[in-house]
């Protein structure tokens, strides 16, 4: 449920006239932090960044298979 508001908050920014432009990072703890990954991994057009402070990141196994990120 978490995942699908950041989902919908994310295109309302799009398609302000003063934020449609910017780029979009997320920033999740706990289990935010799946909602977070979930999120960007059904919207990589307008996701940039994910920050994931500890939290459940397993919740977002099947769906991340898809994000892309730096090579360490």
């Amino acid at each position: 449920m978490l995942a699908r508001r950041l989902v919908g908050a994310t295109g309302w920014l799009r398609g302000q006239a003063d934020t449609g432009g910017l780029p979009i990072g997320y920033f999740g703890a706990s289990t935010g932090a799946g909602a977070a990954l979930v999120a960007a991994a059904s919207r990589p057009d307008a996701v940039g960044a994910v920050v994931s402070r500890g939290g459940r990141p397993d919740l977002a196994a099947r769906p991340c298979r898809t994000c892309r990120g730096p090579r360490c």
